[in-house]
């Protein structure tokens, strides 16, 4: 989050692996939530959808939201 207010995402974005965010705790929940939505600021929008979609099957704080993201996306 601190990352986007600071408009420097992509530098957090390199040091994060994509492919290993996908987690089911509520941290790995929060980390694919806020990496989405870093992407979508990069303007990386397939590389959002790949890390947004577990968050809208899992159970969890974010899935409601990440539900209707996933729906705005993919339009």
């Amino acid at each position: 989050l601190s990352s986007m207010e600071l408009d420097c995402q992509q530098e957090v974005l390199e040091l994060i692996q994509l492919e290993a965010v996908n987690g089911q705790d509520l941290l790995d929940q929060s980390i694919s939530w806020y990496t989405t939505l870093a992407l979508i600021k990069s303007d990386r929008r397939e590389d959002a959808l790949r890390v947004l979609h577990p968050l809208s099957q899992l159970e969890g704080p974010y899935r409601t939201e990440a539900i209707k993201l996933e729906k705005l996306l993919l339009k």
